[in-house]
């Protein structure tokens, strides 16, 4: 019978609050016009669990009619410190229709960058990853990785500057276990943003704020909530008699 379970990655630094082991679990197969050699780079090999209870919902900001509108989020760290890297976690709030599994990625945006400064309005940045010049893939439920070279900063901000489209509810005549078709909205969805530094998810607990005309203050709070006590991946086992 298989089932599945959260567990903590002991061996690594995630335990304590953060950071990703590369390569700990074979990610969830790409879109076939995109490699995984490509797209290795941003992999940490775990997949994100189920975020369907309150507490730990996604934010999602506002929802528009069209794609091409541009939104951030930007996490205060407190004060300017050494960033190893930025990772975002998916939202994995929706399952398939008839069937026992979530699906990831919704929301995830579809163009977008992140930066770091010690400026609150960035006049000034230095820039972390840049994906604004095409469409990234759809990683499903693969939490993401984005590593930082020689960069401090007191504020990170991801900005979205295209979005992906919001799944449709499932109705009576969706197929049983395929996804659900694409609804005419679009919005960003993303669970949780981790900055890494010295090892450990420094953006915990820190103040988010947003743009003010598609930012969501309402669930602003839930990109730095705390680590879920049974871990943030997804795991997937065998059990034999």
């Amino acid at each position: 019978m298989a089932v599945t379970r959260r567990k903590f990655l002991l061996n690594s630094t995630y335990a304590s609050a953060g950071f990703a082991v590369i390569g700990a679990m074979k990610p969830i197969a790409l879109l076939s016009q995109t490699s995984e050699k490509e797209m290795a780079p941003y992999l940490t090999g775990i997949r994100m669990a189920a975020t369907p209870a309150t507490n730990y919902r996604a934010y999602r900001s506002k929802v528009v009619a069209t794609p091409d509108v541009t939104t951030w989020v930007q996490v205060d760290l407190k004060k300017s410190v050494p960033i190893s890297a930025i990772q975002l976690f998916p939202a994995s709030e929706r399952m398939y229709p008839g069937r026992d599994q979530y699906y990831g990625g919704e929301g995830f945006p579809l163009r977008f960058r992140l930066e770091a400064s010690d400026d609150a309005n960035f006049g000034k940045v230095e820039t972390i990853a840049d994906f604004t010049q095409s469409d990234f893939p759809d990683l499903k439920d693969n939490i993401t990785q984005y590593v930082a070279h020689d960069v401090h900063g007191r504020y990170v901000r991801l900005t979205a500057t295209r979005l992906r489209v919001v799944k449709a509810s499932p109705t009576d005549s969706t197929p049983l276990g395929k996804e659900p078709q694409d609804s005419p909205d679009y919005t960003l969805m993303v669970a949780k943003m981790a900055v890494i530094s010295g090892g450990h998810d420094v953006a915990v607990g820190c103040k988010v704020t947003a743009d003010e005309k598609y930012g969501n203050s309402e669930l602003l709070a839930q990109l730095t909530r705390s680590p879920r006590q049974d871990g943030e991946e997804f795991v997937s086992t065998i059990l034999t008699p």
